[in-house]
């Protein structure tokens, strides 16, 4: 069994500030990817909420407004996600993957087990891209 690092494979300058618990303001414009993340946030889009659903215990979300008030958009199709399950690089390796599982790495990285990887590609139209979890951590590993 392997994890999974997902990112969109279009990627987004779109830089964002929280408003509040619900809403955010475009600070860079960029297109809306099917995933969006920093240190204070992971958004994901709405599509993916069955499987999030599945995973209770393991993660929680709350809709989230994005707003750019100079183009006039407003994507309402976003979950602000936060994730119960935290990995590690050095014990990746050991984690029971068996089933729909979620974690976060370093506040902002999404990383899932092959189920969830295969759940989230059902519902997907081929804007998310998955990466082995290894190649991920040596990648960070050489900076």
């Amino acid at each position: 069994m392997s994890i999974w690092h997902i990112t969109p494979k279009v990627a987004s300058k779109l830089a964002l500030w929280r408003i509040n618990e619900t809403e955010f303001r475009v600070t860079r414009f960029d297109a809306a990817a099917p995933l969006l993340s920093s240190p204070s946030y992971i958004l994901l889009d709405r599509k993916f909420e069955p499987v999030l659903k599945e995973m209770s215990g393991q993660v929680s979300w709350k809709e989230a407004v994005i707003y750019e008030p100079l183009r006039q958009i407003t994507w309402d199709h976003f979950l602000d996600v936060k994730i119960t399950n935290r990995l590690e690089a050095k014990t990746y390796d050991k984690l029971n993957t068996t089933g729909l599982k979620i974690w976060v790495y370093g506040e902002k990285y999404l990383l899932v087990s092959d189920e969830t990887k295969g759940a989230l590609e059902k519902l997907d139209n081929g804007t998310l891209q998955f990466t082995v979890a290894a190649a991920f951590f040596n990648a960070i590993k050489k900076g």
